[in-house]
């Protein structure tokens, strides 16, 4: 076989299997072979001439194509999918590769494109994904070495609030928030929007462009996790009478022996200003220990029993401020205080100063959660007083509070702190307190943009 009858099969086979074009320096088409014309429909004289505008389907973006040609033209392959459309306005997808040729001076003096007909892969696709998205549970298709996400439906996306084009191409282990490839029975994750959510799964193979693939089912649980949390709080909550009756009798005597100790250091340390400090903070905590014990007590019982009496709001907060200095230090946040001096309200010393603790170590962590908002870390406390009541907020610029989280914030034993780093009984003990003294507490908060807690008391008058 001569040279030339070689060459000829060669484009023969290629016209069979092929669709290649040939384009200028400019984009103008110079040359096609057979296959190219029976796909688009369009004859050669048409299409001569012509660049590959005439078979834009408006199925892609122009910045799609500017990044085509800003790849070609500066001398590099452009490989992907394009949907084209037909002079019988049929729509087919091509898999395309664009190769530049250069001339001497190392600049493109013309493009050839090779592509390959895979309409009938993309409808099967298409396909499988109307199947996906017809069904109630999430359902993602990934490579198993890799761990790359091949397909997913809109539940699943609508689940871990991403848009389903964010999807395809990720790993499932950093949208799923895993520690490896293994896909747990049950896993827990944040969505989007910073609600918790609880996904039970399932997988099984899949095979998918003739590769084994693994075909993953999720189904939301997190209702029936919510109402197994409701039971088990409820438990908690018929033995936290019990608890606290217990604390008061195992914990109250060791304290007040600790006491008793601590004043008796003061009195022999009379002179040393250091012990007399110390011993005075030692004191302060154990009363704040033993009243937080009568609040769980008050809790337990469903009622607050107190007896108010004139409290002074700047005296009890700045007890507090002192004794969260280091921490405030440490976490470079900066107080700003704008509460009247004469400011009095009826409350106990002790127990409002537990309820100024807790917001402001709420406040705190807040702000240490939001380590990517550039605004400074900032707590106003501020006071008003109208109509014998006091009105003094705690305002952050923290990480904000979402508003499934918002539901829950004064129910007992809810917390939105890590495991071990709060029982869920702070906001709930103060707020207790507080309408035990006839008063409330409010929140505004906004995702993102801080919070504002108000605690609402009435004010003394002598």
């Amino acid at each position: 076989m001569n040279a030339n009858a070689e060459l000829h099969q060669i484009q023969h086979a290629l016209d069979l299997s092929t669709i290649v074009a040939i384009t200028d320096r400019k984009g103008t088409i110079i040359h096609v072979n057979e296959h190219f014309c029976e796909i688009s429909g369009y004859k050669r004289e048409e299409l001569l001439g012509q660049n590959h505008r005439i078979l834009n389907s408006g199925h892609h973006s122009p910045e799609f194509f500017t990044d085509l040609w800003r790849t070609i033209s500066g001398g590099k392959v452009w490989t992907g999918e394009i949907r084209n459309l037909s002079k019988a306005k049929r729509h087919y997808w091509v898999k395309t590769t664009i190769v530049p040729f250069l001339d001497s001076a190392g600049n493109p003096d013309r493009y050839v494109s090779i592509r390959h007909d895979i309409t009938a892969t993309k409808e099967a696709l298409n396909a499988v994904q109307k199947l996906m998205d017809a069904s109630f549970e999430g359902l993602t298709v990934h490579e198993p070495s890799s761990g790359t996400v091949l397909l997913s439906n809109s539940v699943f996306a609508s689940m871990i609030g991403r848009g389903g084009d964010l999807i395809t191409g990720q790993p499932l282990r950093e949208l799923l928030r895993l520690s490896d490839s293994t896909i747990p029975h049950e896993l827990s994750l944040k969505t989007g929007d910073g609600n918790a959510l609880w996904l039970e799964t399932q997988t099984r193979s899949f095979p998918h462009e003739g590769k084994a693939c693994i075909l993953t089912s999720y189904r939301d649980v997190t209702q029936e996790k919510q109402a197994a949390a409701q039971m088990l709080v409820n438990d908690r909550l018929a033995s936290v009478g019990q608890l606290a009756s217990s604390l008061a009798h195992e914990i109250g005597t060791p304290l007040g022996v600790i006491r008793g100790r601590a004043e008796y250091l003061a009195m022999t340390q009379s002179q040393n200003s250091a012990v007399q400090a110390a011993t005075q903070v030692i004191i302060s905590q154990i009363d704040r220990v033993s009243g937080l014990i009568r609040s769980l007590l008050n809790l337990a019982r469903g009622k607050a029993e107190s007896q108010s009496e004139p409290v002074p709001v700047t005296r009890e907060l700045q007890s507090v401020l002192d004794l969260v200095s280091h921490v405030l230090q440490k976490s470079k946040v900066h107080v700003a205080i704008d509460i009247p001096p004469a400011l009095t309200v009826l409350a106990e010393a002790q127990p409002l100063q537990q309820v100024f603790l807790n917001l402001v170590m709420n406040a705190i962590y807040a702000m240490d959660q939001a380590p990517d908002i550039e605004r400074p870390k900032e707590l106003r406390i501020s006071a008003t007083a109208a109509r014998k009541t006091a009105a003094i907020r705690f305002s952050d610029s923290g990480c904000g509070i979402s508003k499934e989280n918002m539901k829950h914030l004064f129910k007992p034993f809810y917390s939105t702190k890590p495991q071990g780093s709060g029982t869920g009984l702070g906001l709930v003990t103060s707020y207790q307190l507080v309408h035990g003294w006839g008063g409330h507490i409010q929140v505004e908060s906004q995702e993102g943009m801080g919070s504002t807690f108000t605690v609402q008391l009435p004010t003394y008058s002598p």
